[in-house]
């Protein structure tokens, strides 16, 4: 009976340290994500002419899943609500945001574009997209380096900790 209490509180700690190392790789996968929903959007607006809201209608018509709700939510805030931009983005990357655990830092790239996009002419608005990108590609880099310093790490002193709790509770 004790020997399956420690597999367990091995098994358990290691699985928490897996999940911690999950997280890391989830941020980056999301923010991978936003990056390509930001480079499609710079397409649509640079060589379709569109408008912003048709952009993000057409976008939201191509992309499934989490991506095509997210891009939907911002349309309808737009087009529907007939709010601002800038309020209905930041509002929706947010919730999105926290919905696939990044934070505020890792956002802090996409959140600076919305300041000019559908208000300035177009070059302007393909600049500020490519900032934004850039900063994302820049928040991407560092998590990755992250990723790879402490993610092994965090698996290997879960299951230490789970070893340490066996050796305390024997």
């Amino acid at each position: 009976m004790k020997l399956l209490g420690a597999l367990l509180l091995i098994t358990g700690a290691g699985g928490l340290g897996y999940l911690a190392e999950y997280g890391l790789k989830r941020r980056i996968t999301f923010l991978l994500k936003l990056k390509e929903l930001l480079l499609l959007l710079e397409s649509e607006i640079t060589y379709k002419n569109a408008t912003l809201g048709e952009a993000f209608w057409e976008l939201s018509e191509r992309k499934q899943g989490m991506e095509g709700s997210f891009l939907k939510d911002v349309f309808e805030g737009m087009e529907v609500q007939g709010r601002n931009f800038e309020d209905v983005w930041c509002e929706q990357l947010k919730k999105w945001g926290n919905d696939n655990g990044l934070t505020e830092e890792d956002l802090r790239g996409a959140f600076s574009f919305s300041d000019a996009v559908g208000i300035c002419d177009i070059s302007l608005q393909e600049r500020m997209i490519r900032y934004a990108t850039e900063q994302l590609e820049e928040r991407i880099r560092l998590l990755k380096k992250e990723h790879e310093k402490k993610g092994k790490a965090y698996f290997y002193l879960g299951i230490a900790g789970g070893a340490m709790g066996v050796i305390i509770f024997l």
